[in-house]
């Protein structure tokens, strides 16, 4: 479980208005070599993202970090990869509930470690991805996005579930 922060500027050229994001996980399950972990504040990740609003269209370029820091899983201290992204995300708005979401992103992924010593290698990882959006009401929303790895190094499929909330 993560909890961030998402803030918009006004537009500062153009058409195109910026937005950061910060996140941290509250809780957050490490499973390495059958060991399981429990552990909070081990990570970050940012994002800062350029948006266009054309309508019926959402277009966002951004770029991203995640940095994880080292962790204690079972008896071996592990420092899963960090990684950095290019990307672009397309939303088609249907109607003012609900949107289709694709993405597209390139990311960089550094070396795994187990007690110091490399295990994997660095290595890019392409993915292509689809989603929906629905506002549950002015102040909520639900987001479901899944991808599926283009390249034998990515992930086969990932799907995630987020709840946003406007303060």
């Amino acid at each position: 479980m993560w909890v961030g922060v998402n803030y918009q500027f006004d537009a500062i050229f153009g058409d195109f208005k910026p937005a950061i994001n910060f996140q941290i996980p509250v809780l957050e399950k490490s499973n390495y070599q059958n060991k399981n972990e429990n552990s909070s504040l081990k990570a970050f990740s940012t994002k800062l993202s350029f948006k266009n609003y054309l309508d019926p269209l959402i277009s966002t370029f951004y770029i991203s970090a995640l940095k994880n820091f080292e962790k204690s899983v079972g008896s071996k201290d592990i420092k899963y990869p960090d990684s950095y992204a290019i990307g672009f995300d397309l939303s088609v708005i249907l109607n003012p509930k609900a949107s289709i979401n694709f993405n597209f992103a390139q990311r960089y992924q550094t070396t795994l470690k187990e007690n110091g010593v490399e295990v994997n290698p660095s290595m890019t990882l392409p993915t292509l991805g689809l989603g929906a959006t629905y506002s549950l009401n002015e102040t909520n929303s639900l987001t479901i996005p899944s991808s599926v790895g283009t390249s034998s190094n990515s992930p086969d499929s990932v799907v995630s579930v987020s709840l946003w909330h406007k303060f």
